[in-house]
């Protein structure tokens, strides 16, 4: 479906975004309450993930625990809100099946064509999995953008001439903060004294 919704995307100049999706600690559910839970785990994303998305979007089961979500017509920001929601929904409600309870978080990673370094449907999936990542690595239980941390606008602050601008705001900021503290210090002296 990906290289359809591309196409599509680029013919028509709409927008497309991508979630992965992974659940938390998966391992963990599998190893307590053993595989046919797991399973029925999967099954339970897998509602959920469907009732959330629109009939045009494609949900499918990308490997192991993770998901993946292709929504056509969906900006960047539609797919953080979308995917915001699904975090919610998945943490709300624990998980029953045959008298046991557990709770559940999902991670997700969200790339779309609006980010320049997706020229190829390869470009789209590294992206979302690099952000789904970072979402794991900063905590778990949250969204991370591709357009966020790495994305153009944090390669426009690591220029050269916009490092060496920053630098010296900083060193000139630096010197006004020391020239208040001194000012304020020579005040409680002067008025102690």
């Amino acid at each position: 479906e990906l290289p359809r919704l591309i196409a599509a995307s680029g013919r028509y100049g709409t927008p497309l975004a991508m979630a992965l999706a992974d659940l938390d600690h998966f391992k963990q559910v599998n190893d307590t309450y053993g595989h046919p839970f797991g399973d029925e785990v999967l099954k339970w994303v897998a509602r959920l993930l469907t009732d959330t998305a629109r009939q045009t979007d494609v949900v499918a089961r990308y490997g192991g625990e993770e998901f993946v979500l292709l929504l056509p017509q969906t900006s960047t920001e539609g797919a953080r809100i979308l995917s915001e929601r699904v975090c919610a929904e998945v943490s709300a409600v624990p998980f029953v099946f045959e008298g046991t309870s557990v709770a559940l978080t999902i991670s997700i990673g969200v790339s779309s064509l609006d980010d320049p370094r997706a020229k190829t449907e390869n470009d789209l999936v590294k992206l979302a999995d690099n952000a789904l990542y970072r979402a794991k690595r900063s905590g778990r239980n949250r969204v991370c953008m591709a357009l966020d941390v790495g994305g153009p606008r944090a390669e426009i602050l690591t220029s050269s001439s916009t490092l060496t601008a920053l630098r010296d705001q900083d060193i000139e900021l630096r010197r006004v903060l020391v020239s208040i503290m001194t000012g304020l210090l020579g005040l409680v002296d002067a008025r102690d004294g």
